[in-house]
């Protein structure tokens, strides 16, 4: 296995969009049968994720943020619909609510 600093080189090298963003969006691993790991990331800038679909759990842990933690946006657990509320005293609020089905008026 390639060691941490190596494949961080090669993304750099490699996955930088025009922008100059490092570009991790839509990977799939889906066919692979082991977890995937992504943690300890130092990142100086801003870090964004979104949009996971994840067929086991979702661990988020210990989290060191200077900026703001946002996190307004809807997340589904056990089959039920929350909704990611703002931080409230250090804390990540996540309240139920129900997602009202949207219908097209055509």
């Amino acid at each position: 296995m390639k060691s941490e600093k190596e494949i961080r080189d090669w993304l750099l090298e490699n996955a930088v969009d025009d922008n100059g963003d490092l570009n991790l969006k839509n990977l799939d691993f889906s066919d692979f049968d082991g977890d995937v790991h992504i943690g300890g990331m130092k990142v100086k800038n801003t870090l964004y994720q979104y949009g996971q679909n994840v067929g086991g759990d979702l661990y988020q842990l210990y989290q060191k943020v200077k900026g703001d933690l946002w996190g307004n946006s809807w997340a589904t657990i056990k089959r039920k619909t929350y909704e990611v509320d703002n931080i409230d005293g250090g804390s990540l609020v996540i309240i139920k609510k129900e997602r009202k089905k949207w219908t097209s008026s055509y």
